[in-house]
């Protein structure tokens, strides 16, 4: 699952966005749990906002609009959209057969 940082700590977009992003960790949990006996594992990573190709045009015209967002950041900056399919591509490797149930922050 794909879930975002809203659902881990406040982030400012909202309670109904951060309660509905926390419903769906809650899921991959329990769904953890009734699953793993099947040999199925449920896991999720948290981004932060992310630059996408979306999110790029529309800020285009001013920048300063995620000034910020980046200064709540540790390291002061998005992610791409790569280093969010990271983690993802971890939970597919053989690396992580043992993981299930679990959250990545990528929250830089």
């Amino acid at each position: 699952n794909v879930t975002s940082a809203a659902g881990v700590g406040s982030t400012g977009t909202g309670a109904v966005y951060g309660m509905a992003k926390a419903a769906l960790i809650q899921m991959t949990k329990i769904l953890a749990c009734e699953w793993a006996k099947l040999n199925i594992r449920v896991n999720s990573v948290a981004p932060w906002m992310t630059m996408t190709p979306m999110l790029q045009d529309a800020t285009k015209d001013d920048p300063s609009q995620l000034d910020k967002v980046k200064e709540w950041t540790p390291m002061h900056r998005l992610p791409t959209v790569e280093e969010v399919a990271g983690p993802i591509t971890f939970f597919l490797m053989p690396s992580s057969r043992y993981v299930t149930g679990q959250v990545i922050s990528v929250d830089g």
